[in-house]
């Protein structure tokens, strides 16, 4: 395209001067434009990762104002601070686990996030579609039980997981994003921020204090609650149950620890048998709701405490 223009550069320049000059401001137009969008940067692209944390400045974290899918939010790509933040940024975190070390600066393309935990009602439309497996209804689970169509589904499989997120044509998210999506830049303890999730005696999420449903209320509700219940305290980008609520599958194999997944688009391990799950549940104390701690199960365990929610990529 370039070269075609400046052709017609020349050329114009050989003819008469009124002509010459019109067509001089056309092929000016067209070259900007032509020369505009081929230099247009991937928004979508991870970017480069600071050679040391002491580099890093954390950017602010907003959703990008871009069209998003029906209830998804967008994430911007860049770098992000991942695993336990202890010391990071002046943040004082004495629960890190060996699983959230090494912590650090990582990068991930631009994606979509589900705003909120696939709910009961949502994943019925695709049993009903004949294109996922009917889960279980009894004890904790909500799948078939009145009154819970905005309850989170739980009592799936990674695979069921999976499957219907395929079947929205979205995907599970990888455990980088869930966590970027979660706790946006700075390295946060919670999605809120890094007050205690019941600091001011205000409770910020679903989760589980004590053995018994008394201290379990606490926070409203004795198991999982319907989605969005704890909108008021929403990750960065405007995510909600990321803390508590029902634990959420991710793409990813396990891993002890975060090592050799490298810096950009990180990834687990290539095999295994036992998937990620984050964010912690109603049956969790604090520390395992915190942003950086990480769990799994293996592929085909399901409980009332797990759900998940859906990614998407962004086009560039």
């Amino acid at each position: 395209m370039r070269c075609r223009i400046r052709f017609w550069h020349l050329l114009v320049t050989s003819m008469r001067t009124p002509i010459r000059i019109f067509l001089g401001l056309l092929s000016a137009c067209l070259w900007v434009a032509c020369d505009g969008e081929a230099r247009r940067p991937d928004v979508t692209a991870a970017g480069p990762v600071p050679s040391s944390v002491a580099d890093y400045a954390a950017p602010a974290a907003a959703p990008l104002d871009v069209d998003a899918p029906e209830g998804m939010v967008g994430i911007p790509a860049g770098p992000f601070f991942r695993g336990c933040s202890n010391g990071f940024s002046g943040i004082v975190d004495d629960r890190c686990a060996p699983s959230e070390r090494p912590a650090g600066v990582v990068s991930t393309k631009a994606f979509f996030i589900d705003r909120n935990e696939v709910t009961v009602a949502r994943y019925a439309s695709c049993v009903k579609a004949g294109a996922c497996p009917e889960p279980l209804g009894v004890g904790e689970c909500n799948f078939g039980v009145p009154g819970r169509d905005m309850y989170p589904i739980n009592c799936v499989t990674w695979a069921d997981a999976d499957r219907f997120c395929r079947w929205e044509r979205r995907r599970l998210p990888t455990e980088a994003e869930w966590e970027k999506a979660a706790r946006g830049t700075d390295g946060r303890l919670y999605p809120w921020g890094n007050e205690e999730p019941d600091a001011g005696g205000v409770y910020r999420a679903n989760y589980g204090e004590g053995l018994t449903s008394i201290l379990w209320m606490r926070d409203t509700w004795e198991y999982d609650g319907p989605v969005g219940s704890f909108a008021a305290w929403p990750s960065p980008y405007g995510c909600n149950d990321m803390a508590g609520n029902v634990a959420e599958w991710v793409h990813d194999w396990w891993g002890a620890s975060h090592g050799g997944s490298g810096t950009v688009d990180p990834a687990g391990p290539a095999t295994g048998d036992r998937h990620v799950v984050r964010g912690g549940s109603f049956r969790e104390y604090r520390h395992r709701i915190r942003t950086s701690a990480r769990g799994y199960h293996y592929e085909s365990f399901f409980d009332g405490n797990v759900g998940f929610r859906c990614a998407a990529d962004m086009k560039k």
